[in-house]
This record gives structure tokens, C-alpha cells and sequence, in this order.
């Protein structure tokens, strides 16, 4: 999975204090859940991903499908609902 980057994504994650290095450790979280999101800017596909950070922190990951790769809309601390969602998949 190609991950887009650029300043703008990468400053808005960091005012929800979210390192790039979290998102990549929630894609790879084995447990990670796929929930339904809503179409993304411009009809692109849009995925929300929830998932732990190695230090188990609980992280809701919004990508977009675009012709490079998946680009990182946002990332933010999981809510109560995301969380059960998860911990319904162990």
C-alpha cells in the first residue's frame, strides 16, 4: 500500500498530534477493522481504518483511493464507537 504524503497532510495530522509513523503502525496492525466511510473529496473511494499504534494507542485513519496511491486525508484518536469495533474483532 502506497501512502501519499505531503505538508499539508502531514500538518494536519500533527494538530491531532499524529506522527506519519502512527498511521503506518495502524495499517499494519494485523487487527486493524475497516469501517464504512463516505465518499471522499472529488468521488474518490474513501477507507476509514481503525487500528492500535505500538504503544496502543487507538487511531480512526481516513485514506482516499487516488490514482498514485492512498492518500492520507486525516488521522485522529478512535471514539468509543470505533473502539468497540475493534476490540468486537478480537
Amino acid at each position: 500500500m502506497k501512502l501519499i504524503w505531503d505538508q499539508r497532510n502531514i500538518a494536519h495530522i500533527a494538530r491531532h498530534r499524529v506522527a506519519p509513523e502512527e498511521v503506518n503502525q495502524v495499517l499494519a496492525d494485523p487487527r486493524r477493522v475497516q469501517l464504512r466511510a463516505r465518499a471522499g473529496r472529488y468521488g474518490y473511494r474513501r477507507y476509514k481504518i481503525v487500528g492500535q499504534t505500538l504503544s496502543g494507542r487507538y487511531l480512526r485513519v481516513l485514506l482516499d483511493l487516488i490514482p498514485e496511491g492512498f492518500y492520507t486525508v486525516t488521522a485522529f484518536a478512535a471514539d468509543t464507537a470505533d473502539r468497540r469495533a475493534y476490540n468486537r474483532r478480537l
